[in-house]
This record gives C-alpha cells, sequence and structure tokens, in this order.
C-alpha cells in the first residue's frame, strides 16, 4: 500500500512540473551596449574634448556624448555591429573613415625646378585641432549587457621647428613663414595610413634675437616614398615697399621617414640650419 501511494505521489508531483526560462538581463530578446572611451594615450597638450560622437554603422545611428563612460539607449538584435568614435577638431572633417584638411586653401602656380613648366602648390596655412578616432565591431547575442572600450587614436601629430638662420639677419625682417613640402591634406583612420593629394603645410614662425626661428603646426600624415623638403620665407619691409625672400630647400626625408608609423602624440623636433642665397 505504502508502495501505491508513494508511486501516486511521485505521479502527482511530475505531473504539475513546468519550464522555467532563465533569464540573465531585463531584455532577453537583445543586447545592451555600454561604451567606454580610453582617452588616455595624448599629446600632454591635447585636452579630452569636450563632447565626441558615436556613429553606429548599421542601422544609421548617432549620439553626442560627454562622459567617458555611455549606455547606448538603443537595444540590439544578436548580429555584428560597428561602432565609430571621433571628436570635433578645428580645420578637420571627417567622411566615411577619410580624416581631411577642411578650409580654403591656398593655391598658386610655380616652375618646377627639372623643366621651368608651371605645376599648381597647395598651400594650407592653418593649424588643424587635435582629432582623435576610434572604432569597434563587435558580434552580441540576446540576452547580454556588453561592456566595450574603445581606445582612441590621435591622428594629427605635432610638428615643432627650431631653426638657425643662415646668411640673413633676423633683424631685418618682420615676420616668416616655414613651408613643409610633402605633407597630404587626408587620412584614411580605418587603414591608418596617408591619402590625398600632396600639399604645402604652412606655419607661422616666432623671430627671436638670436638669429633663430621657430613654429609649430600639426599635420595629418606625409607623402611615402617621395622627398619632403622644408623652405623658409621672410619678409622684408620698409616704408614704400615690402619682399618675400625665401631659403634654399632643406631635404627633410629622414626625419620624417617614420612619421606616418610613429608615435603621433609626441612631436616631431626638427633642429637645423637653414641657409638664405646671397641679396
Amino acid at each position: 500500500m505504502k508502495k501505491i501511494m508513494f508511486a501516486a505521489l511521485a505521479a502527482t508531483l511530475l505531473a504539475g512540473c513546468y519550464k522555467v526560462d532563465i533569464f540573465w538581463t531585463n531584455h532577453p530578446e537583445t543586447a545592451r551596449i555600454i561604451l567606454t572611451t580610453d582617452w588616455s594615450k595624448r599629446s600632454p597638450d591635447a585636452a579630452m574634448p569636450d563632447q565626441y560622437g558615436i556613429h553606429l554603422l548599421s542601422p544609421e545611428l548617432s549620439w553626442m556624448v560627454s562622459e567617458t563612460r555611455f549606455e547606448i539607449p538603443n537595444l540590439f538584435e544578436p548580429g555584428t555591429y560597428t561602432l565609430q568614435v571621433c571628436n570635433a577638431a578645428e580645420n578637420i572633417r571627417l567622411d566615411g573613415t577619410i580624416a581631411s584638411l577642411y578650409w580654403e586653401p591656398i593655391i598658386s602656380s610655380r616652375p618646377t625646378r627639372s623643366s621651368g613648366d608651371l605645376e599648381e602648390v597647395y598651400y594650407f596655412y592653418q593649424t588643424p585641432g587635435y582629432f582623435f578616432w576610434g572604432s569597434v565591431t563587435q558580434t552580441i547575442e540576446a540576452d547580454r549587457d556588453y561592456e566595450i572600450t574603445v581606445p582612441m587614436r590621435q591622428i594629427t601629430r605635432p610638428v615643432e621647428v627650431d631653426l638657425t638662420i643662415m646668411g640673413a639677419g633676423l633683424q631685418d625682417f618682420t615676420s616668416c613663414f616655414v613651408n613643409i613640402n610633402g605633407a597630404v591634406d587626408a587620412w584614411d583612420c580605418e587603414a591608418d595610413k596617408p591619402v590625398g593629394q600632396r600639399m604645402i603645410m604652412s606655419m607661422e614662425g616666432e623671430l627671436h634675437a638670436d638669429n633663430r626661428l621657430t613654429g609649430a603646426t600639426r599635420m595629418l600624415g606625409v607623402v611615402e616614398d617621395q622627398a619632403i623638403e622644408m623652405t623658409v620665407e621672410l619678409l622684408y619691409e620698409t616704408e614704400n615697399d615690402s619682399e618675400w625672400i625665401e631659403s634654399y630647400p632643406v631635404d627633410l626625408t629622414e626625419e620624417f621617414r617614420d612619421f606616418n608609423t610613429g608615435d603621433r602624440t609626441v612631436p616631431l623636433v626638427i633642429e637645423t640650419e637653414v641657409e638664405f642665397p646671397p641679396r
């Protein structure tokens, strides 16, 4: 009799059992992404931007963010997603993954050294701001919260010059420009390489009493496997006239050899002599 009663009780209990689904989040069919941006690798004088943008490629969604840790308000269906992050920087625009100089360029014509034919030369006189870019591609599953960190890469690299002038007394001049021929006007942030056209990056210099001049700018990159040259232009002014004189070119190919691949948070410092032709 006891065996019969136990069997009946067991059958009753089993009949009352049902499947219980266990969920780990309150969004069992989707996933949540919390994005942290890491701005720690940047030049000492480069402040973290007050705001930056997060862009989801597909579906197309964007958010403007000020905090470094941001919970994306949208929930995600299972799949693979790409998020791109960048800040707004002076004189820089972003088209897809291409960061380019954005300002009205100055284009002039001058004779080439080899043939004397005129060529168009593209000058850029502004100083680009500090531009950072990062991206992440993540495959996600439903019913999960993802903590994702995006390291931000500094794209614009500082360049500083400290030049000793030979053949001209700086006390006779009122202003100067340092021209670096061989810069590029665009950088592919995803491929991490220079693109765009060759150009001349010009920076206004500061004249010093010991016949030195200094200057600073930021550059996206330089052309690969081509010569990089620098010249200095000095402005001579009188009450009735003004004249620009230009130095002999200085070959900086070796100094810029690792510019595109080196640490972009470290300034490239150029210290050299610059010779002017006799007047």
